[in-house]
């Protein structure tokens, strides 16, 4: 196996050497990049889907206190029935929203 990375890395290919990998490692803002996802989202999903892909994002925001505001983004994001919708499964899930 080490011998298949070392040939990997001089091919050229990039390779992470950590315990853990995430989205910090990206040098954007990820609040930033959150809003427009979601901006897209809403305007192309429909609102299961949309609730689908946005209830981990929230949950992932609460766990992080709020720093994306990824819910407040969404309220004024959203369609009604995808406000509708939202706020249901937020309630239904036991989120916290702030």
């Amino acid at each position: 196996m080490l011998f298949d990375l070392i040939g990997r890395l001089w091919q050229g290919e990039e390779i992470i050497f950590a315990d853990e990998v995430g989205p910090w490692m990206i040098g954007v803002d990820e609040k930033e990049l959150i809003k427009c996802y979601l901006i897209s989202l809403a305007k192309i999903a429909t609102t299961k889907e949309f609730v689908d892909h946005v209830i981990p994002l929230i949950k992932r925001d609460s766990y992080e206190s709020f720093s994306n505001k990824v819910y407040k983004n969404v309220i004024v994001i959203a369609s009604k029935e995808q406000k509708l919708v939202l706020k249901e499964e937020v309630i239904k899930c036991e989120i916290k929203i702030a």
